[in-house]
């Protein structure tokens, strides 16, 4: 925390940047990532795949927030969140 901000950092490893999503509604700002993967093993005489998907989600209340000047960047896994 700032005078000027609120200041978030978000490890989400192996999550892609479009599978985030950010919601700030009623002074709770949410954070949502979606993790997908399939993985592929191909041997000489069998194939094994295993997919993975699940979703999570937390919510932080702040109050005093300006909601039209959030701005967050997603960068080697971290995503960054900064609430004036």
């Amino acid at each position: 925390e700032t005078n000027e901000a609120y200041l978030m950092q978000v490890d989400l490893p192996g999550i892609n940047k479009e599978d985030i999503a950010l919601d700030y509604n009623d002074k709770y700002l949410t954070i949502s990532a979606l993790r997908n993967d399939t993985v592929e093993d191909k041997r000489d005489n069998y194939l094994r795949r295993e997919r993975r998907y699940g979703q999570v989600s937390r919510s932080f209340y702040f109050d005093n927030v300006n909601d039209n000047q959030i701005q967050a960047r997603f960068h080697n896994g971290v995503l960054e969140v900064i609430l004036p």
